[in-house]
């Protein structure tokens, strides 16, 4: 239970889930076969499940997991009968699990629970051995033996914690989309999520897998240069995990190869104009690059000018190869300290309710010193850049932790996370003080062409999300708030040399999941160790033998002789004769005899089975009888 972040289960939740397996547990009535037990028990669970849900709300999917272990413990633990001791303590390791999975590793809730399971593991073979000596004046063990029956186990929890952790961190996202609903807007996923959807109706980017998607060349002198930022879609209503993008107004634009302005074209600073030739029309994507401000294509375009973002007029694309040339003009961001960003375009401040309430958490990176001295946007964004790069890594898997939100699990949970994340979390921080941003989306980088020197080669690799701020005259400037180092080895997925899409496919890329993306995690030494010390009595030829088998040899039958042993128990104890705690078999019969019952048959009845379970012989018609006599008696 340590294992769940305090706040995140309120205690009506936690005393609903709870609270009827306990009365289960202790209550000799609901244990019983029979369908009245459990509708009594599945009657009171619901009525609990109810009020917790009036008094506190909802609980987040992620965390009813681990919620739904709760009673399934509690019943286990407040039973307290020999054959819970293991599972429970199965179920406290299911718990920790899941606790640390969907929270981060806790070291205080690995010791607890390893404290708790030592216990409880030498208090079941103390009280194994107790009963044995009861009843066939066994010796008692030693620390030794104890030890010896309880560390092979409690290792084995800890290697599979250890071993269950890793493969939970190495495994890709699900692909689901785990936030609100869809903004009435067409919208794309920032945050995790396979369908990484542009609000394109023909087809997304990511739903490709090719190296080769777009060719670059530069018209004029030169290569194309290496950090190249080519935008296909851009998304201008903030969210959580997914922003949206506004009704756009698209205008046609006349093919035949004539230039047609398309931006903001510099007075005076450096141009240059490439051609690109897109290599897979599938979805019908139109790339250009930040800063562009004028357009030569063949055939008749679509174009919201506003924003920056192209598609074909029709609805069939050209066949594939196709070229069009554009020029444009690198804009650093960082030249523009002096200036301020165009806040006449409406909604690039906004902040949508379902952010609201978590404003505190994205506002911690902007009470940081860097963005309380930042005099301009172009400082503001690097400090919350720089405090962001800080505070998370980057990762190619989806943040986990205690909210429902992609962003704020990424912010306060695991805090790794890849491109979406570190733009989304940049363009609302921004938002937040007053600066006016979007996320823009598409390629970045690209790989030099071998076979043509001074080209780049974009695939679906080279997918990327950065932030966009709009300026008078210079049209919409990228800031990338990814770490550099990430920038520099930018792959969402590893083709190979055929070009086939393959493995190491990425969060948020592919349509379809691959046996071949999963890999082992790197395992250290001490997780090595950990593993292997469960079976080091089997690796040294040794072989374990618990309290509880030692002594005599139990004859045949001694399962089924246990069976009728248990049954003449519960006889017994329904009329109100029940075995005390610790109680010996023989003591037992003593008591009832004592107390005016017929102890004859039942002392006869608890000697066959000491008979067959600790004297080695077979369970015969004549014990059999035996037992099934002594039952009828007290019948």
């Amino acid at each position: 239970m340590s294992s769940l972040p305090s706040g995140v289960i309120p205690w009506p939740w936690l005393a609903a889930f709870g609270g009827p397996a306990i009365v289960a547990g202790r209550v000799r009535r609901l244990q019983g076969p029979g369908l009245e037990p459990f509708a009594i028990f599945a009657a009171v669970q619901a009525a609990t499940l109810f009020a917790a849900y009036t008094a506190s709300g909802p609980l987040p999917r992620p965390w009813s997991i681990g919620a739904s272990l709760i009673p399934l413990l509690a019943f286990s633990v407040a039973r307290a009968e020999a054959l819970d001791v293991l599972r429970g303590v199965f179920l406290a390791l299911c718990l920790l699990l899941v606790g640390t999975s969907l929270g981060g590793i806790s070291p205080l809730s690995t010791l607890v629970f390893v404290a708790c399971a030592a216990w409880t593991l030498l208090h079941d073979v103390k009280l194994g051995a107790a009963e044995d000596r009861a009843s066939a004046r066994s010796p008692a063990p030693s620390l030794r033996t104890a030890l010896a029956s309880t560390v092979p186990t409690l290792l084995a929890c800890v290697a599979t914690f250890v071993v269950v952790l890793a493969l939970l961190r190495s495994v890709p996202g699900d692909g689901r989309d785990r936030g609100d609903d869809a903004a009435a807007e067409s919208s794309a996923t920032v945050g995790p999520g396979s369908d990484f959807d542009f609000g394109n109706p023909a087809g997304s980017l990511l739903s490709l897998r090719s190296d080769r998607i777009v060719r670059v060349r530069n018209i004029g002198r030169g290569p194309v240069e290496s950090g190249l930022y080519l935008r296909c879609a851009a998304f201008d209503v903030a969210g959580l995990d997914r922003w949206g993008t506004r009704p756009a107004r698209f205008r046609r634009l006349p093919g035949g190869g004539r230039p047609v302005p398309v931006g903001f074209e510099p007075a005076n600073g450096t141009t240059d104009t490439i051609e690109i030739e897109i290599l897979q029309t599938d979805p019908g994507l139109v790339y250009v690059p930040a800063g562009a401000f004028e357009l030569s294509a063949p055939t008749p375009l679509s174009a919201d000018l506003t924003g920056g973002v192209f598609r074909f007029a029709t609805a069939t694309p050209p066949a594939a190869p196709w070229s069009y040339a554009t020029a444009y003009s690198p804009t650093e961001f960082r030249a523009l300290a002096d200036e301020l960003p165009d806040d006449r375009l409406a909604g690039l401040t906004e902040i949508r309710d379902e952010l609201r309430q978590w404003t505190s958490i994205f506002e911690q990176l902007l009470r940081t010193p860097a963005a309380r001295r930042a005099v301009d946007p172009v400082a503001l964004a690097q400090a919350i850049a720089s405090g962001l790069q800080d505070r998370c890594s980057y990762a190619l898997r989806d943040p986990t932790g205690p909210y429902q939100h992609s962003v704020l699990n990424f912010l306060e949970g695991s805090r790794e996370g890849y491109c979406m994340h570190f733009a989304s979390v940049t363009a609302i921080c921004l938002r937040l003080a007053g600066v006016p941003a979007r996320i823009g989306a598409g390629l970045y980088g690209g790989d030099a062409d071998d076979g043509a020197p001074g080209e780049r080669i974009f695939g679906s690799q080279h997918a990327h999300a950065w932030v966009e701020i709009p300026y008078p005259g210079r049209g919409w400037v990228v800031f990338d708030p990814t770490p550099p180092a990430a920038l520099e080895n930018l792959r969402w997925i590893d083709f190979g040399a055929d070009g086939a899409g393959g493995a190491d496919a990425g969060p948020g890329i592919g349509a379809s999941l691959d046996w071949s993306d999963f890999r082992l995690p790197e395992l250290g030494p001490l997780s090595l160790l950990l593993i292997a010390l469960p079976f080091l009595p089997w690796l040294v030829g040794g072989r374990r033998r618990s309290t509880r088998e030692r002594g005599p040899r139990a004859g045949a039958g001694a399962e089924t002789a246990r069976t009728f042993l248990e049954a003449l128990l519960r006889e017994l104890a329904k009329r109100g004769h029940p075995r005390l705690g610790r109680e010996s078999l023989e003591a037992y019969a003593e008591r009832l005899g004592a107390r005016g019952l017929d102890a004859a048959p039942i002392a006869s009845a608890f000697r066959a089975y000491h008979e067959v379970r600790f004297g080695g012989l077979p369970f015969d018609e004549t014990r059999r009888a035996m037992l099934t006599d002594a039952r009828s008696t007290s019948a």
